[in-house]
């Protein structure tokens, strides 16, 4: 089964929606929005082994989560239906100890939804796997009919059936934002604000690619 459900536009305002790090990018709400990411690209090499280097703090586990249940089912459909799933992802979903290594100072939480979703007019299908703790941000990975792939952010659960949301999901609008270009970039740059922001609030050194990280916030 795949739900289908459309939005607002066919095109999407590419935006961050991060949370304030004091001194770098401040704002006084849970997720504002941002620019897409500063030059991290030499940061990134195809690689987890610069998420190895944290250690596993399990934050980000919820019993709300149905990673177990649903992902390999869903990483089948996916194929079935002709679109590819980044190996980074699937490498980084199956696997705990990775999950394990990000922290959120928010209280999201990793998950997989229980279908993909078209959204009309924008091609290919969405894949629900990260939620905020009371659901007002989600993050969905768009996979493309030609292989490509991004990763959106929403606060309308567009894998959720109509007759299962409440009057506050009903009225929200469908709208989708580009927050990374691939799930690698977004991976980093979650990861990396979220410990940065510890580091902030523990008054505790950034390690180095924290810093490069927070001074190309403020170029």
């Amino acid at each position: 089964m795949m739900l289908a459900k459309t939005i607002k536009t066919h095109s999407l305002e590419e935006r961050w929606y991060g949370v304030s790090l004091v001194g770098y990018r401040e704002h006084g709400q849970t997720y504002a929005g941002a620019a897409l990411a500063p030059e991290i690209a030499a940061e990134l090499d195809g690689t987890l082994d610069w998420l190895r280097a944290y250690p596993p703090l399990a934050e980000m586990r919820d019993e709300r989560s149905e990673i177990d249940q649903h992902l390999e089912r869903l990483l089948a459909e996916v194929g079935r239906r002709g679109f590819s799933v980044p190996p980074l992802f699937s490498e980084f979903m199956r696997s705990q100890d990775l999950r394990d290594r990000v922290c959120s100072c928010t209280y999201c939480y990793w998950d997989c939804a229980e279908t993909l979703v078209a959204v009309p007019p924008l091609d290919g299908v969405l894949l629900r796997f990260l939620n905020d703790q009371q659901w007002c941000m989600l993050w969905y990975l768009h996979l493309r009919p030609d292989g490509s792939h991004q990763v959106l952010v929403t606060a309308y659960p567009f894998d959720v059936e109509d007759e299962l949301l409440g009057p506050e999901e009903r009225a929200t609008e469908r709208v989708l934002c580009l927050c990374a270009r691939s799930f690698e970039e977004f991976l980093y740059r979650f990861a990396i604000e979220n410990s940065c922001w510890y580091s902030i609030r523990n008054g505790v050194t950034p390690i180095p690619r924290e810093q490069r990280y927070l001074l190309g916030l403020k170029k």
